[in-house]
């Protein structure tokens, strides 16, 4: 089994985890803090990560401009997928919006080939589509309701982020890549400390000056946020790792086996049953996932 795969399903596992976490911060520190708290809490553990890496291979690669492009980008588009995301919850409730970012992976592929040349095979192009119908099946109700939920104020926002999250996936794997030397540990870490740096410093800047208030409540909710950074540095470890070894939209579409984690989880310890579209929808995404896993064998 390529070392991508394992990688991939341990971050897509502990991304549910942050996410879960980090939409409960909403109520208690603000949308900005929510944002902020992914990458303030995460800080300390990026550095770890790097620390650890430097320790095991040496000196750091030496950067380039076009790493520090790369990086900047996909800092700055993942802040902002970050607060989009967010924004379209309340609007749409967390499943609907989780529809609307697991777009991401078809985005990723155009993204990838336009910016990396990294042109997806065609069986796993069609994995690529499988996984996000199963994804739109068993997120949005059967009912006409849930359709108008789906089509409503936060598809907007919803679709944003699916787009930033992508650019953002697609310009770390760029960063990584452009990198001429090191191990793929020490590379993913060394990008993932400096965009995890560089979004902390921006969003207290920023915060400082238009929601100040919402700096003290991030520092008081420092025990729920050092839970929410540790799960987003681990799962951040594990995209940068990924994607550093295999194409983004491969690595996204494959990370959407979290609906099943999280269905699983749900039928076993809350009983909760599942309709007969949403199993529909998870059985495409575990043909989405087999396809893909096939393509690039």
């Amino acid at each position: 089994m390529a070392l991508w795969i394992p990688i991939t399903l341990a971050a897509a596992f502990l991304q549910n985890l942050r996410s879960s976490l980090q939409a409960g911060l909403r109520g208690r520190v603000g949308p900005t803090g929510a944002t902020f708290v992914r990458f303030a809490y995460a800080l300390p553990f990026t550095f770890s990560f790097f620390a650890i890496a430097l320790y095991i291979d040496g000196a750091p690669p030496p950067p380039s401009w076009i790493w520090a492009g790369w990086t900047g980008l996909g800092g700055a588009a993942q802040i902002l997928a970050t607060a989009a995301l967010l924004a379209a919850v309340p609007k749409s409730g967390f499943a609907i919006a989780t529809g609307y970012s697991k777009t991401e992976p078809i985005l990723a592929a155009l993204a990838g080939a336009l910016l990396l040349l990294d042109v997806p095979p065609l069986l796993a192009a069609l994995a690529i589509v499988v996984g996000v119908v199963g994804v739109w099946l068993a997120t949005v109700q059967h009912s006409a309701a849930g359709w108008s939920q789906a089509f409503g104020a936060g598809l907007g926002y919803g679709l944003a982020a699916a787009a930033l999250f992508a650019l953002s996936a697609v310009s770390y794997r760029g960063a990584s890549l452009s990198l001429e030397s090191g191990s793929v540990a020490i590379r993913a870490a060394f990008t993932l400390a400096t965009a995890t740096a560089a979004q902390t410093i921006v969003m207290l800047v920023w915060m400082a000056a238009r929601a100040p208030a919402e700096i003290r409540a991030v520092a008081a909710a420092w025990r729920p946020g050092l839970l929410t950074g540790a799960a987003g540095a681990f799962a951040s470890l594990g995209w940068f790792t990924a994607m550093t070894l295999e194409p983004a939209a491969h690595v996204r579409a494959l990370a959407q086996v979290e609906l099943l984690f999280a269905a699983t989880t749900a039928w076993i310890w809350f009983g909760e049953r599942q309709s007969r579209r949403a199993i529909l929808g998870l059985a495409l995404i575990g043909a989405g996932a087999a396809m893909l896993l096939f393509a690039t064998a």
